[in-house]
């Protein structure tokens, strides 16, 4: 049974405000990322860490985010899916508000407890909130609203450096810049039960086994059309519904949309962007830029990548998936290998603006279009492995570059080496990523699953199929 396509949305206004609201929780990670660009001399002076401890220290601090979010693989598929999306979401940012009190103390140790602590509740939120948004989308929307997720945390990152101030000593100061994603916990929770209010009809139906609250979600976010549409595709496979654990995702024939959203993983993380997240001040010091131009070209940084993604929410569903992505890892390998030569040879002058391209691109390419891809062909426990590798890859290349710019390698190299991520990225996309734009889940999957199977229902969806786990 094929859904038809007009009149999706109950209305314009209810689809924009329920991606928003679900994606505003991850505003957070953004911030998280580029506020400690400028509370490290914060640190410095607070604990007192002379010039030899000021590497292993920092880069500690700032990539234990990144074992947070590494963590959640053990835990956020048994939340995501035993608690339901809105309880996850609520419970996660209750969480986050916890760890932003932390980093608000002077303590070094509770400082790292918070920021493990925001780290664990932002991983368990990139399971949910992709996947959520995806749910109570139709497909004819997937892209743009999936693309809210990317805007919710650029604009945290363009909040980070604009809030932000590495020269402020005042104690108040640097609290009130390392918890203010408090604020927006608490704005989010106010969302969840004023605008979202249901679960997913796709979790109620099919893992709480309550046709009738399915129905009250799939009238609350669908045009009367739609939500039957949906209700009825819901009845013909509930008989059948299964699990995929994490050993099926590691087999056929689950095994190619895993290994792709392996490599669009390593694209994202190894291609630079924790690193020049995390340390973008340090990087516009090394190009001779005086602090006042670096504050500057930090928040046009932040800016450039908030407008590359509200590209991807007009552009994703028109140009593709496909046509982004490998467009974009062509681009930003050209950035990145000129960067890291103009470096080399000291000609510093065009470097600033080199990287506003770069964030653009990414943005635009590469960044959010990475949660719409895994979102819509892995199941669960495949979005789970994908996000604890691109975690364990963010946290590698934070916690990597300030020993690389201290090595003989320098800043310059670690610049070509995610050029090499991106060319290696291209090779491999170039013949294994389909385009999917417009494509119902049911038309994905039939890209990369047996055809014997292509008859079978939503993998993606908790309404999936034993004998495709077999």
């Amino acid at each position: 049974m094929e859904v038809q396509r007009n009149k999706t949305y109950r209305s314009a206004l209810t689809m924009w405000a329920s991606a928003l609201a679900l994606s505003f929780s991850l505003f957070a990670n953004g911030y998280a990322y580029s506020i400690y660009s400028n509370l490290q001399n914060h640190y410095k002076s607070l604990f007192g860490w002379d010039s030899e401890r000021d590497t292993a220290a920092i880069s500690i601090t700032g990539s234990i985010l990144q074992v947070g979010l590494v963590i959640v693989v053990f835990i956020g598929k048994p939340m995501v899916d035993g608690l339901g999306r809105f309880r996850c979401m609520v419970a996660t940012n209750i969480l986050a508000a916890i760890g932003f009190i932390l980093v608000a103390v002077e303590s070094w140790p509770a400082i790292l407890i918070g920021r493990l602590t925001i780290g664990i509740a932002l991983g368990i939120q990139y399971n949910a909130v992709p996947l959520y948004i995806r749910e109570i989308t139709p497909n004819n929307y997937a892209g743009a609203t999936g693309a809210c997720v990317g805007l919710l945390i650029t604009f945290g990152v363009l909040t980070g450096f604009s809030l932000g101030d590495s020269t402020a000593t005042s104690s108040l100061h640097w609290k009130f810049q390392a918890s203010f994603p408090l604020i927006t916990t608490f704005l989010q929770l106010i969302a969840l039960f004023t605008i979202i209010r249901y679960d997913s009809p796709q979790w109620l139906y099919s893992i709480k086994s309550d046709r009738a609250a399915a129905v009250a979600s799939a009238v609350h976010f669908f045009s009367d059309e739609y939500a039957k549409s949906t209700i009825a595709l819901l009845d013909e496979g509930h008989e059948t519904q299964g699990d995929i654990s994490y050993s099926s995702v590691i087999k056929k024939p689950f095994l190619k949309p895993l290994i792709l959203g392996l490599v669009l993983a390593t694209c994202q993380q190894l291609s630079g962007i924790s690193a020049i997240n995390y340390y973008a001040i340090q990087i516009f010091d090394v190009v001779g830029l005086s602090p006042a131009a670096s504050k500057l070209f930090s928040v046009l940084y932040g800016g450039f990548n908030v407008l590359g993604t509200v590209f991807l929410i007009f552009l994703s569903d028109k140009l593709g998936r496909r046509t982004l992505f490998i467009n974009g890892l062509i681009i930003m390998g050209t950035i990145l290998f000129s960067i890291g030569i103009m470096i080399n040879l000291r000609l510093m002058s065009l470097v600033p603006y080199l990287l506003l391209g770069y964030i653009l691109v990414y943005s635009l390419c590469i960044g959010s279009l990475f949660y719409i891809c895994i979102s819509e062909i892995l199941p669960t426990a495949g979005i789970n492995l994908v996000i604890f590798v691109d975690n364990i890859l963010g946290f590698l290349a934070g916690f990597s570059f300030l020993f690389i710019k201290e090595s003989r390698i320098g800043v310059g190299g670690a610049f070509y080496i995610y050029g090499v991520t991106c060319a290696m990225g291209l090779i491999y996309c170039w013949y294994n990523m389909p385009e999917t734009k417009n494509l119902t889940l049911r038309q994905i999957n039939k890209l990369f699953y047996n055809e014997e199977n292509a008859k079978l229902e939503m993998v993606t969806d908790p309404v999936v199929f034993k004998d495709i786990a077999t």
